[in-house]
Formats: structure tokens, sequence, C-alpha cells
């Protein structure tokens, strides 16, 4: 019985450590500072992967703080983006932002020798935002090219 009991505390404290879908962004697509050259140091040390654990082929970085993304859920304009062929509502920012888009140079390449080029622009970006107007998911920016 006792086993039981630590085995069922063991899974509980497992799943609240697990990162949430707004943590996860912020991770992955959140920074103050940055250079283009700064792509493959970052990637490398936020742990930032494909959903098969494989190198990321395009990672996309704001160049802002938590609260001026946030501003973007509660400010921003609606934006309708077709996801897996399902109409999805996004958020589009209404101000321009910072970015660095990060692209694998080798799309062979496996972790840990994923090597990343980065191009610096000025963009309105497009995110999803959950209910309660925390951003989860970044969708893309303004332009097709960077």
């Amino acid at each position: 019985m006792i086993q039981f009991a630590l085995l069922l505390l063991l899974s509980v404290l497992c799943i609240a450590a697990a990162e949430n879908d707004h943590d996860k962004f912020i991770r992955q697509h959140v920074i103050d500072k940055m250079e283009e050259g700064d792509c493959t140091t970052e990637i490398n040390r936020r742990n930032i992967k494909n959903k098969a654990g494989k190198c990321k082929e395009i990672n996309t970085f704001i160049l802002s703080n938590k609260s001026a993304i946030m501003a973007v859920c509660m400010k921003g304009e609606p934006y309708e983006v077709i996801v897996n062929k399902i109409l999805t509502s996004m958020t589009k920012s209404t101000t321009k932002f910072s970015i660095i888009k990060c692209k694998l140079k080798n799309q062979k390449a496996s972790p840990p020798k994923c090597q990343y080029v980065g191009t610096r622009g000025q963009r309105s970006i497009i995110i999803k935002c959950d209910k309660e107007g925390h951003p989860v998911h970044y969708q893309g920016d303004n332009s097709t090219t960077l």
C-alpha cells in the first residue's frame, strides 16, 4: 500500500514538473538580446528540438521580453490560418518585433551536431494564445521569406 502511494505521489510530481505550453513557448522563442551568430549556441543551450527529438529545421527568436509578447495576446488583431487543414484562430501583433530566424545548415545533422545560421528582421508576429491570454505557439511572421 505504501509503495502504491509513493508511486502515485511520484506520478503527480512528474506531471506537475512537466513544461506547459506557455513555458515551452518562452523557452523556444523569447530572448532579450541575441545576434544572428548566436543561433547554434542558444538552440543547444535551450535544448530546442523538433517533436521527433531531431534538429529543428527553423526556430525563430523574438528579441523582446515576456510582457511585450503577452501584450500581443491582449491587444493584437485576430488572424486566421490553416493548420493541418483546420482553420485556426491566431493573434497578429500590431507592432513589429525584432526577430532572428535560425535555419538549420545541414538537414542531415542530428543532435548535438545541429548548426544554424541566423537572419535578423523586423516583423509583425503571429502567435496562438491560450484562454488565459498566454502565448503558446509561434506560427510565424508577416513575411514568407526573411
